[in-house]
């Protein structure tokens, strides 16, 4: 379910406010992000860092949670990005991203399968 109004940074479409989270375990298919050059630009004037081919610590981080991952970001100021992630993961991310510059206070970290 998806709440009203949508959100857009430049010409980025991100998750709507107020839609429902759900736990995915698996990598969604898709076309791939090929922006990542514009992303990183956009993310570093916002004080993230954008990480590429992010393979290694997404599987590690998957593996400790039962999940396989193609980006997460977790308010840490890093978003990693695995080579290969499609636009969905991305953009998925991005609305994390969002979520947290609004209210980092009140920002509510990824659940765990643990």
């Amino acid at each position: 379910m998806v709440g009203s109004g949508s959100v857009a940074v430049g010409d980025l479409l991100l998750a709507p406010n107020g839609a429902v989270a759900a736990m995915q375990t698996s990598r969604r298919s898709g076309q791939l992000y090929t922006k990542l050059d514009r992303l990183e630009s956009r993310l570093q004037g916002r004080g993230i860092r954008l990480e590429r081919n992010a393979d290694n610590a997404l599987d590690a981080i998957g593996q400790s949670r039962g999940v396989n991952l193609g980006a997460l970001f977790e308010g840490s100021g890093i978003l990693r990005v695995r080579a290969g992630a499609t636009r969905y993961e991305v953009l998925h991310e991005l609305g994390h991203v969002l979520d947290f510059r609004r209210n980092p206070s009140q920002w509510v970290r990824p659940a765990s399968n643990e």
